[in-house]
Order: C-alpha cells, then structure tokens, then sequence
C-alpha cells in the first residue's frame, strides 16, 4: 500500500523486531534483571522497558507490568502479545500503593510520570509547556512511586528510578528526599555504563544542597550521544524498615 513506516511492516507486526529510542532502553539494561528473578514494572506503559527486559530473563524468570490507567493497559498487552512475551503479567494498580500481596521482588523498575523535557529533539513543543507549575504535584507523586518501589523490593534487590526529564526537582531532589526518610533502608548503587557518555548527578541545586553520593546516579544528554535525555538512579535495599503496605 505504499505505507513505508516501521510500525506498518509485517515484520514488525510479526513481532520480529521492536522501536524503542536509544535513551530510553538504558535503564533496563542498567537495572539487569537476570533469569529466574522477579521483575516488577511499577509505570510500565507503552510496555517498551517491559519488554526489553523479558527479553532479558528469557522465560526464565517473571515481569509484572503494572500502569495505573487502564486505557494504557491496552497497548501494553498489545507490546506483549505482538513480541509474543510469554513471561509477562499485567496488572492496574496505583502504582504508588501497589498491593503488599504481591510478594517482594529482586528488581523493581519506576520510571516515573514527569515533564518529559528529555524528548525535546522529537516534540520540540514540550519545552513550550510550564513545567515549573506542577512540579510540586510531581515531586510528591514521584517520590510517593519511587517509596513504594522501595517497599516491593527484596532486601538485597535492585530498585531504578528514572525520568525523561532534566528537572532536578523530578531528579536528584527527589531521590534524595528518600533517601532521608530511610536512610537505613536504601543506598545508591554506582553505574558502569561502557561507551556511553554521562555526566554526574547534581549534588547542589537552586540553593538546595543534595547529599553526596547522588554524584553516583547519571545524567543523560543528547548533544553528548545523539539520543534523547534521561536521568537514571540505582538503587538497592539494604535494610526490612519500610515495608507497609
């Protein structure tokens, strides 16, 4: 028919293949669920990142892909079936009080809703938004997220928070708040990530000062990669505090 878009082609379609954008599968690759572990999704729509790392467990291993709206449930599973991902479940859950019955998981995945000021290069628009003028209401519903992947991890497991967005209020400030409130629960994780060029988290800010080792998460910038922009913290759990459901 003439239609020359990927997202057209029978192969595609096949499942043979799957668009992503560069920036955005590096907290996947980052957080590295191995095979046999748990995996939880916390805001996984479209389905992209769950999907890279069902990949990565090859059947040996679960993702639960959780989203809080249910009409973006629907290209979620249309991502899995299409990639035919037998290992994946979906579930509909606020992700920032997600269920206590659904066990603990090794790796836990909350990339958070933000001001998506990363996607710039692509929809030149976002930058128009005021982003300044919601970013209370995010910091709270990204730190309550992140608390909440926290409280889903293993002791011992991985938890990546993320953002498409270079506000340092939907960053640092917010990793560092939970840091705060469980310092006994959490710590930073450094990141090696080989042929990718980074630059450190921000430890000072707007006349905020963060603590120190936030210099251990990353900053993505796509004058540096030619990629989109991200901003990717490891963490792992070190202590049981924090565990209400």
């Amino acid at each position: 028919n003439g239609d020359k878009r990927l997202g057209r082609h029978w192969t595609y379609l096949a499942g043979w293949f799957h668009i992503q954008e560069a920036s955005s599968m590096i907290p996947a690759l980052v957080l590295n669920p191995q095979p046999g572990e748990r995996v939880l999704d916390l805001c996984a729509a479209p389905g992209n990142k769950t999907a890279l790392m069902a990949h990565a467990l090859g059947n040996r291993g679960t993702v639960v892909a959780n989203d809080i709206f249910w009409e973006r449930i629907r290209p979620l599973r249309s991502a899995v079936d299409r990639l035919g991902l037998l290992n994946v479940s979906v579930t509909c859950h606020d992700g920032t009080a997600y269920p206590q019955a659904a066990g603990e998981f090794d790796c836990v995945l909350v990339d958070v809703p933000c001001s998506c000021e990363g996607t710039s290069r692509r929809f030149a628009g976002i930058l128009k938004r005021a982003p300044f003028q919601m970013q209370k209401k995010r910091f709270h519903k990204q730190q309550l997220l992140l608390e909440s992947a926290i409280r889903r991890s293993r002791v011992g497991g991985r938890i990546l928070y993320s953002t498409c967005t270079y506000a340092p209020e939907e960053n640092e400030a917010v990793v560092n708040a939970v840091l705060q409130r469980m310092p006994e629960v959490i710590r930073i994780r450094p990141i090696d990530l080989k042929g990718l060029k980074t630059s450190h988290g921000l430890t000072r800010w707007a006349g905020e000062t963060y603590q120190d080792d936030l210099r251990q998460t990353i900053r993505i910038w796509p004058h540096l990669n030619d990629t989109g922009g991200f901003y990717i913290a490891l963490l792992e759990k070190i202590g049981g505090k924090g565990n209400r459901s």
